[in-house]
């Protein structure tokens, strides 16, 4: 939160994570360089389903699929930091387009984390099937524009950001990139939910990865999967009314327990506020 804070103070900055995150749902590159698609859908043929050596359906062919998973990146050496960091690589996750994305968020029970060297905390089954789908491509990327032999691990950052699911996947790579690849990382969400329980968020602050997560008061989004004890002041009302209609869902599919890594910041104080956030993301739904 302190660093949060911090970076409120920096109003060039959060516009400029604030466009990189939209970035990622618009059309071709933009101010970016690359980007990496998958799918979490299986791209095997009927053909390869098979009973033994029998071939179980009659083969036909994998239709063309648009990917629905979506990174941009970005590598500068260009108004870098002033602590000792040579290299500014920037990812962009987009967030829900698609059907697959919403089966991709309800995948919510609590499953073991499979990234890092560490055996404790879970973590959304869905959020990591969709980073995982993603982290083939996006380390070779990384691996190739980070190629300079003389370039430390330590000397290079990661700013990560993404709205909704994207906010998710960003924090799932900054915790695989600080984790597998040494490299400092910094992560800015907006509206993301929640990504797993406590044993993760221990994990996460021990990697010293700096979180700040941006939130529109009334939006349901950040207050899912439910646990209205990780909630406070008014907003706790909501949560415990949303956790009655939610709870008895969860606990059948062992999704209790989530928490968020840090405090949020709250970006409409006012209902005002709150009521032009919707008016403009419904203006957004009804373009797209």
């Amino acid at each position: 939160m302190e660093w949060g804070l911090e970076l409120l103070q920096e109003p060039e900055r959060c516009f400029l994570e604030l466009q990189h995150a939209r970035a990622a749902y618009r059309p071709g590159l933009g101010s970016f360089q690359w980007e990496v698609l998958a799918t979490t859908r299986s791209e095997r043929t009927d053909a390869e389903l098979r009973v033994g050596s029998e071939p179980l359906l009659v083969a036909t062919e994998v239709p063309q699929r648009s990917e629905e998973l979506r990174v941009l990146g970005q590598v500068t050496t260009d108004s870098l930091p002033p602590d000792n960091i040579d290299v500014v690589i920037y990812l962009s996750f987009r967030g829900t387009v698609s059907q697959e994305n919403m089966i991709t968020n309800l995948k919510a029970e609590l499953v073991p984390l499979t990234l890092g060297a560490s055996a404790q905390g879970q973590v959304h089954r869905g959020f990591q099937d969709a980073y995982l789908a993603l982290r083939p491509r996006l380390l070779t990327k990384l691996d190739e524009v980070t190629a300079d032999p003389s370039l430390l691990p330590a000397r290079v950052l990661v700013r990560a950001t993404g709205h909704s699911l994207g906010g998710v996947l960003a924090m799932l790579a900054c915790y695989d990139l600080r984790s597998c690849r040494g490299v400092t990382c910094e992560c800015v969400t907006w509206g993301a939910p929640r990504l797993g329980d406590g044993g993760f968020a221990e994990l996460w602050n021990a990697a010293g990865i700096k979180l700040e997560r941006l939130v529109n008061r009334f939006d349901v989004v950040p207050r899912l999967p439910s646990n209205q004890e990780d909630e406070a002041g008014e907003q706790g009302r909501v949560a415990a009314q949303l956790h009655q209609w939610l709870g008895r869902v969860q606990a059948a599919r062992n999704a209790l327990g989530y928490v968020h890594f840090c405090d949020s910041v709250d970006l409409d104080t006012s209902a005002a506020a709150a009521a032009l956030h919707w008016a403009n993301a419904a203006k957004v739904a009804a373009l797209s």
